[in-house]
């Protein structure tokens, strides 16, 4: 009697489909416990926001030729206020607001070799909404998130400068006022205390006038509800 053969597909099949649940699994447990979690909610903060600096131009012509400078001011630190929401360990939206203020006095020599001072004024507003990834880890009663974030700002910003060369030897961008939107990211770590209150730390950058460097450090605390 002739040996029967069985197909190799016969036994493949089951199998390969057996690997294919086991894997899917694998990749949906860690989004089903995330979502499984009672973690979603909002939170609340403020705190203090660092690294804003400005370049002020100006070009003096009281010279043989015309000479420019370029000055630039260290706005300090300056207060942000933020609303978040978490969808889960690993989702969530952030809101805020940053008022960026800060003014500098400045000393410079002239293409016709006079010394000369001003000073400038800076104001901005920046409003930032953002989406952020990451996954809060639960250690000992906190939960210990290291994440990352991409967003899109607006911000406005005015620069007045006030002094230098008498007359009209002195150039400059006095009240110079601007608004534009960029995007911005951030990578940062926040920690949520048993208590709810909770502590971010995050680095920044954006670009949203050549005038402007952001490369920021933000410090913010807050409540989880």
């Amino acid at each position: 009697m002739p040996e029967e053969h069985i197909p190799l597909s016969t036994f493949e099949r089951p199998f390969m489909k057996l690997k294919l649940s086991m894997f899917a699994a694998l990749l949906v447990a860690p989004l089903s416990f995330a979502a499984a979690d009672d973690y979603a909610g909002f939170r609340l903060g403020a705190g203090s926001t660092s690294g804003y600096e400005v370049s002020t131009h100006v070009v003096t012509t009281d010279g043989a030729t015309p000479k420019a400078d370029t000055f630039k001011t260290d706005l300090g630190d300056n207060l942000k206020v933020e609303l978040g929401y978490d969808f889960n360990r690993i989702f969530a939206l952030n809101a805020s607001y940053t008022n960026i203020t800060g003014n500098g006095n400045h000393y410079g020599i002239s293409g016709g070799g006079q010394g000369y001072q001003f000073n400038n004024d800076f104001t901005s507003h920046k409003f930032m909404v953002e989406a952020e990834v990451g996954y809060a880890f639960a250690v000992e009663g906190f939960d210990i998130k290291p994440y990352a974030a991409l967003g899109v700002a607006y911000q406005s910003m005015s620069d007045y400068v006030h002094g230098g060369l008498s007359g009209s030897n002195f150039l400059h961008t006095d009240g110079e006022r601007l608004s534009k939107t960029g995007l911005t990211s951030a990578v940062g770590v926040r920690v949520n205390t048993p208590i709810g209150l909770y502590v971010d730390g995050r680095a920044g950058q954006s670009k949203l006038f050549d005038k402007m460097d952001e490369n920021t450090t933000t410090i913010t605390v807050g409540y989880k509800f």
